[in-house]
């Protein structure tokens, strides 16, 4: 199994950051089991370089619903965690990651 973490921060902590998808194609998993490739979206806890909340699990073909997917954090900070256990291969995904008021 291969992991990729990507932490975002926004630069004031009054902003929110927000997450877009232009392509989000997984895999061919349900998207209620997640359990072969999926992105995991987390919250990081405010006062914490660490800590943090899951709060969203992404997998499989969102290619028709990808304003479904836009995702704006609670606060400053997120985590993004990619998990592959490299049995398929899809076209995977690209975030636009951006600060919102």
């Amino acid at each position: 199994v291969q992991q990729v973490r990507t932490k975002s921060s926004a630069s004031s902590g009054n902003k929110s950051i927000s997450v877009k998808y232009v392509p989000f194609i997984s895999s061919a998993d349900l998207v209620e089991t997640c359990s072969y490739d999926y992105l995991e979206i987390l919250e990081i806890v405010p006062g914490s370089n660490s800590s943090s909340v899951p709060t969203r699990k992404l997998c499989g073909d969102w290619s028709s619903k990808l304003k479904l997917l836009r995702y704006v954090s609670r606060g400053p900070r997120l985590r993004l965690r990619f998990v592959s256990d490299y049995s398929h291969h899809y076209g995977g995904f690209k975030a636009k990651v951006s600060m919102e008021n």
